[in-house]
């Protein structure tokens, strides 16, 4: 009789892209995750408030995907050697963090405020989802 591959993993022998994921995936050390938010649990208070407000759909993927740190800030482009710096290309004054990026640069201020009349205590802002 001629040889014939089996893939063991499946019943009927023949090789799927769904059991060979599961392989690698269960044959793997667990490794921590190393990531921005890995050591930050974002309340379900959060998340329930994202997905119940009354605004369009793209409003609630975006806060979504801010609260998740999923936004190509440039800390995050440079950890992926994408761009060259992680700072504001705004004001060049500190990291693009996500709080950065939407509360705390001084051109963003301006656009939420209208004005430089208002005074933001930028040290209250820690995270963008508090």
């Amino acid at each position: 009789m001629k040889d014939k591959l089996i893939w063991p993993k499946e019943k009927n022998g023949v090789y799927t892209v769904k059991s060979g994921y599961h392989t690698k995936k269960n044959s793997s050390p667990l490794r921590p995750q190393i990531s921005a938010s890995s050591s930050h649990m974002i309340d379900n208070k959060v998340w329930s408030f994202i997905w119940n407000i009354k605004t369009p759909p793209r409003v609630k993927h975006f806060l979504w995907r801010a609260s998740s740190k999923a936004i190509a800030t440039r800390p995050a482009l440079k950890q992926r050697k994408i761009a060259q710096e992680a700072t504001c290309p705004i004001c060049h004054d500190m990291d693009e963090s996500m709080e950065h990026l939407i509360l705390q640069c001084p051109w963003v201020e301006t656009v939420w405020f209208g004005s430089m009349d208002h005074v933001m205590d930028k040290r209250s802002i820690t995270l963008f989802d508090r």
